[in-house]
């Protein structure tokens, strides 16, 4: 039986729970105690009046109890609605911005209510796309623009570095700050590992305002922001690589790589000097010969590198139709038939005479 823990007090629910760890399904990972207290000096610093954690409970725990800042969790794990009551959780799926609550968004509105300085902070599954995270921050900027329109927002995104571009593309003001985020309970980006963690956060703060540990990192004049110290600023590129390596600038793929690594016409990219070519080169996106992800006829309608009567006929659109998000007749009837569920379950199993 499920036990409400909601009156007992209980400040870091994260940890008296398993996390999630199944890549299959619901993986969670748990922000380290570094990382965890980085964030938290971080959104200290700027005096926000509330947060707004979007999968990251390591955070909501931090600020959770206290008068300022109000900090609310919108998180996937439902077993949080043991310990913190609605006016702080949602149960909410941030790749769809759906909440599973019917009353969900009322809840939401309540806590921006008096809202002057939110932080929202998203810590996205590394699979997830860009362009639907992009899409739930863009609607939970209009709610808070809704409610109050003088607003300040600031925006905390938590990602691979090798996955900005992306970023780029959905939320250009965002930059990538060089901070190496860090998983307590993640088998390869956790501190100790050899393989140092490509995670890391991408914001609308200016990085000039972010003061990285002196243990690790550095101050770059030409960047005028925190970068490690194993990091050569790129006078081609202009900027500082995100690759916490010794790197050299590649001028055909245009960016900085592993100083080891070499570029592989066949591979149309740097590669190690030992690895298994890929032949012939396929599109990311509709696994078509011919073309690369950005002139790929789904998103660019490009026909210049590659035919649309390549693609398959479930492919062949403009790409939005291919990644729309559910419609709210959809949501609607996924939350009937979740409420069916729930009320089945209640039922008590009846109970079957045996024959005599």
């Amino acid at each position: 039986a499920v036990v409400s823990t909601q009156s007992t007090g209980v400040t870091n629910p994260s940890t008296l729970m398993s996390a999630l760890t199944s890549n299959e399904g619901n993986a969670q990972y748990l922000f380290s105690s570094e990382t965890t207290n980085f964030i938290t000096q971080l959104i200290t610093a700027k005096k926000f009046s509330h947060i707004l954690c979007v999968g990251t409970p390591r955070i909501h725990e931090m600020f959770s109890g206290g008068k300022k800042p109000k900090t609310m969790l919108l998180d996937l794990d439902d077993r949080f609605l043991q310990f913190y009551p609605p006016t702080i959780f949602q149960h909410y799926n941030m790749s769809a911005n759906f909440f599973f609550e019917e009353d969900g968004e009322k809840y939401l509105r309540m806590f921006l209510k008096k809202s002057k300085r939110v932080a929202l902070i998203f810590d996205p599954p590394f699979g997830a796309l860009a362009r639907v995270i992009g899409n739930s921050i863009d609607k939970l900027k209009a709610q808070v623009k809704e409610i109050n329109p003088d607003a300040e927002i600031v925006v905390y995104w938590i990602f691979p570095y090798f996955l900005s571009k992306h970023i780029s593309e959905v939320q250009p003001d965002l930059k990538m700050c060089h901070y190496m985020v860090e998983y307590e309970n993640h088998p390869v980006f956790k501190r100790g590992n050899s393989t140092k963690s490509p995670v890391r956060l991408h914001t609308d703060q200016p990085l000039s305002e972010i003061t990285l540990p002196d243990d690790n990192y550095k101050h770059c004049d030409k960047c005028n922001a925190g970068v490690p110290k194993e990091v050569l600023h790129c006078t081609k590129c202009k900027c500082c690589p995100p690759i916490n390596r010794p790197t050299k600038h590649c001028v055909k793929c245009e960016r900085c790589v592993r100083d080891h690594y070499f570029h592989c016409d066949l591979c149309e990219g740097c590669r190690p000097s030992l690895h298994h070519c890929k032949s012939p080169s396929l599109c990311h996106r509709c696994q078509q010969p011919g073309h690369k992800r950005r002139y790929c006829p789904l998103v660019t309608g490009n026909t210049q590198n590659g035919t649309v009567d390549s693609i398959p006929e479930d492919k062949k659109s403009d790409g939005k139709s291919y990644f729309t998000l559910s419609t709210e007749e959809e949501k609607k009837n996924l939350r009937k038939e979740r409420k069916r569920k729930n009320k089945e379950a209640k039922k008590p199993a009846k109970k079957i005479k045996q024959a005599e």
